[in-house]
């Protein structure tokens, strides 16, 4: 008993009041939605622009036809009230289609608000 009072302790006191939790990627996490949309010209911004501006994506895929898509994503969470599982935040989407010469064909960028619960200590 003692063992485990002493490591609640310990566990409590490297516990942060807030937490925040990051994941994605940062290049697009630093960008605004107006520089997002006038990086990215239709028809004219190529796949090594993209790398360049955002770096690899997060995920590559293929529509039926054969196109390429690649996704980019970020998600910042923060700890609503300190010490729960209370998460708010904002997630950042970049979706992009490229036609067959390699060039950004169509894209979508969305921002939101997101709420979440966290679980703090797994289960099992």
């Amino acid at each position: 008993m003692k063992a485990y009072v002493g490591m609640l302790a310990v566990a409590l006191t490297l516990l942060p009041g807030c937490t925040a939790i990051m994941s994605g990627n940062e290049r697009l996490h630093a960008m605004s939605a107006s520089e997002i949309r006038s990086s990215i010209i239709i028809g004219k911004t190529g796949k090594d622009e993209i790398r360049s501006l955002l770096g690899g994506p997060d995920e590559v895929s293929f529509t039926d036809s054969g196109l390429l898509i690649w996704r980019y994503d970020f998600t910042l969470l923060a700890q609503k009230i300190p010490f729960t599982s209370a998460f708010q935040g904002s997630k950042k989407e970049l979706t992009i289609l490229y036609d067959k010469e390699g060039r950004v064909q169509e894209f979508s960028y969305e921002q939101a608000p997101i709420s979440r619960r966290v679980s703090l200590f797994y289960g099992g």
